[in-house]
């Protein structure tokens, strides 16, 4: 499942997908899966982001091209309750008596945060042995993060956090300043934690720069929290 095969609605010109939590992660789980080398994007927008957005249309382009883009806020629900209302309510006036009718269309029906999905694969890679990667917040934020999640999930495999695409050089000296670039670098789950819109126009210029390096299945996710 993809924005390009899933049902979305549009809030300020950016494309929201209507799916629930568990849905979200059964997408990715469907993609960790698939015999496929291709990088997925994941963005949590917020009516925050979406207000950046209209002040910057590299942003705004990043954001509808991401594979899934989960609704990261309440106005995000709320907004898209109110559009289906506008949208589908039809005013039929005959002999000055007003009749209301309406037919249901795509809605958000419950906010998906970054923070809840982020929890939700790191348990589902614990589970199946997938690999996960942390990039991004202040020095030390990363290694605190990943020491957190490995005490709540035992057996999570984290092969890095660092707050730096130069920190990995640390790790592994092989490394060159492409993200995985080693292969005892490489994970199937990376998530990125830079604030918005820094955090989605680094990943999207390391895919788009294939600096990305793919393992089997990979899903780059940004996170706000």
């Amino acid at each position: 499942m993809t924005m390009q095969n899933s049902t979305t609605i549009t809030v300020l010109g950016v494309k929201i997908s209507c799916l629930s939590r568990k849905n979200a992660l059964n997408a990715v789980s469907d993609w960790l899966l698939a015999d496929s080398r291709r990088s997925y994007f994941i963005v949590t927008p917020n009516p925050e982001m979406l207000v950046l957005a209209q002040s910057d249309a590299l942003f705004k382009h990043i954001l509808n091209s991401a594979d899934l883009a989960i609704p990261d806020g309440a106005g995000l629900v709320i907004a898209s309750k109110l559009q289906n209302l506008t949208n589908n309510l039809q005013l039929i006036t005959n002999n000055k008596n007003i009749y209301v009718s309406s037919h249901k269309s795509s809605v958000i029906s419950s906010r998906v945060s970054g923070i809840d999905l982020m929890l939700d694969l790191c348990q589902m890679a614990a589970k199946n042995d997938h690999t996960v990667g942390l990039l991004g917040a202040q020095p030390g934020v990363a290694q605190k993060t990943a020491e957190v999640l490995k005490k709540k999930y035992p057996g999570l495999k984290i092969k890095f956090a660092v707050s730096e695409i130069s920190d990995l050089k640390k790790i592994d000296p092989s490394a060159s300043l492409r993200v995985n670039s080693s292969r005892s670098l490489r994970v199937d789950l990376l998530f990125v934690a830079y604030g918005a819109p820094k955090q989605e126009k680094l990943i999207a210029k390391l895919i788009s720069n294939h600096q990305l390096t793919m393992t089997n299945h990979q899903s780059p996710i940004n996170n706000d929290q």
